[in-house]
């Protein structure tokens, strides 16, 4: 076993504890939305029109699983687009802050 002094110790804790800091941030950011828009914030970008995203697009903002992005598609077929808010509100699996998400990135037209 290699024998360290006390500063080398100090540096090596440091370092570990460093990379471990940086495997479970990058972890958390590719999980939870909110700790990907604080370490990452995004750019303001153009919004959508609900009412004409494709289902690439609509999973493509990462706050919306494959699931419920068909369950959107399939609402929105069903209704020949979404008059208002309160008919997406209305689909399973969106909650208050996947909604709240959704009002972020896009709008109907």
């Amino acid at each position: 076993m290699v024998q360290l002094t006390p500063e080398e110790r100090k540096v090596a804790l440091f370092i570990l504890s460093l990379a471990l800091s940086g495997i479970i941030l990058n972890h958390l950011t590719k999980t939870c939305c909110w700790v990907a828009a604080a370490v990452y914030p995004a750019p303001q970008l153009a919004r959508l029109n609900l009412n004409q995203v494709s289902l690439a697009q609509l999973e493509a903002t990462k706050c919306v699983p494959a699931k419920i992005a068909q369950e959107i598609i399939f609402s929105r077929d069903l209704h020949q687009g979404f008059s208002g808010w309160e008919q997406v509100r209305e689909i399973k699996g969106i909650g208050k802050q996947r909604f709240d998400k959704l009002q972020e990135f896009f709008l109907i037209e």
